[in-house]
């Protein structure tokens, strides 16, 4: 419950903003941070990653391509160089994360 509580309002900020760009503006708008979820616990950023997921996945199945998700998770006890990847190459407009992960992801460029 409360984790919809502030996943459905992102979610249907990057919807209504689909909705009023061109494609070639979206394309670019792809490249950027939309919402930054920063969570105490790796437990619970797993939860909303999944919750996120599952809301998400009709709008991902239908483009056919699995990198293209829109949540992207950052947390400590997942491979560090995977996760700079997801976050320079698939640049998810959600990022969950712990500050632990993503302070060292920042810092270390």
């Amino acid at each position: 419950g409360k984790t919809l509580a502030y996943l459905v309002p992102i979610l249907q900020h990057l919807l209504d903003e689909s909705n009023n760009t061109n494609n070639s503006a979206n394309s670019a708008q792809n490249s950027v941070i939309e919402a930054l979820i920063l969570l105490p616990t790796r437990e619970l950023a797993l939860q909303v990653v999944k919750e996120c997921d599952k809301l998400t996945s009709s709008s991902a199945s239908s483009s056919n391509n699995n990198n293209n998700k829109l949540c992207g998770i950052f947390v400590g006890g997942l491979a560090e160089h995977k996760q700079r990847r997801v976050l320079t190459k698939q640049r998810p407009p959600i990022v969950i994360g712990t500050p632990g992960r993503l302070w060292k992801l920042m810092s270390n460029g």
